[in-house]
């Protein structure tokens, strides 16, 4: 009579079976923290790439962060600004694009003339072309770090504090103080972006309230939003109720 034998277990062999199933376990675990955290960082990127060829920016980089030299800069970039509310009459980027490559030398000038009407002799130059900006707020609008096409001003070595600006739609031409986009800018802006992008640049779209903190920033003598941008899955929505 046949009597069938029952399957053992050795103590080495539910050890081995423990371990590899325990290492499996990490594994994944491990390349799912990765992709989540992949996902969850890329979002700005994503936001910064489909935003930038709809925007062109002001960047006015003053001489030094002396407080004289920081002045200066705000002087430079109201004679600018000003130069430019009267004649840039742009309906669309590629017009504002058009406007700045074919006036850069009057640019130059303006900017030039006030350095020296202000008793420096400090050169100016401008580059007119894509740049790196930093994680800024305009109003309760967040525009993450990115490159953006943008009039970049120089002045003399260019190495103190910055002044940043939107040109096109035109937010500084509008309101270069309190930085906030009227209706017809921030239309532009959703209609340029997807609603989940808009939504995450948005800081409240819930209650029309920005959910930052604001402080007058010496460097620019204007009023900014100093808390950290909202992060969001672009993917996976469903875990952004625990980011946020």
């Amino acid at each position: 009579m046949y009597i069938k034998k029952s399957k053992t277990y050795t103590c080495k062999t539910v050890v081995h079976f423990i371990s590899s199933t325990y290492k499996s376990f990490v594994s994944s675990f491990i390349f799912s923290i990765s992709m989540l955290i992949l996902l969850y960082t890329s979002y700005p990127h994503v936001v910064a790439r489909d935003l930038s060829p709809s925007i062109v920016r002001l960047h006015v980089r003053a001489n030094s962060d002396d407080s004289m030299d920081q002045l200066l800069k705000l002087k430079v970039r109201d004679s600018i600004i000003e130069y430019l509310q009267a004649n840039m009459n742009a309906t669309n980027r590629e017009d504002a694009v058009t406007f700045l490559k074919n006036n850069s030398d009057t640019i130059v000038a303006i900017a030039q003339k006030t350095v020296l009407d202000n008793g420096y002799n400090y050169s100016v130059k401008i580059n007119i072309g894509y740049d790196m900006f930093p994680d800024k707020y305009y109003g309760k609008l967040f525009f993450p770090k990115g490159e953006y096409y943008s009039l970049n001003v120089n002045i003399g070595s260019g190495s103190g504090h910055n002044w940043w600006c939107v040109l096109y739609p035109p937010l500084c031409l509008i309101d270069n103080v309190t930085a906030h986009f009227d209706n017809s800018s921030q239309n532009y802006i959703r209609s340029h972006t997807t609603k989940s992008e808009y939504d995450y640049m948005n800081s409240d779209e819930d209650t029309g309230h920005p959910t930052v903190f604001i402080r007058d920033n010496p460097y620019t003598h204007r009023y900014e939003y100093t808390a950290k941008p909202k992060f969001k899955f672009r993917y996976l929505t469903f875990l952004n109720r625990f980011v946020n």
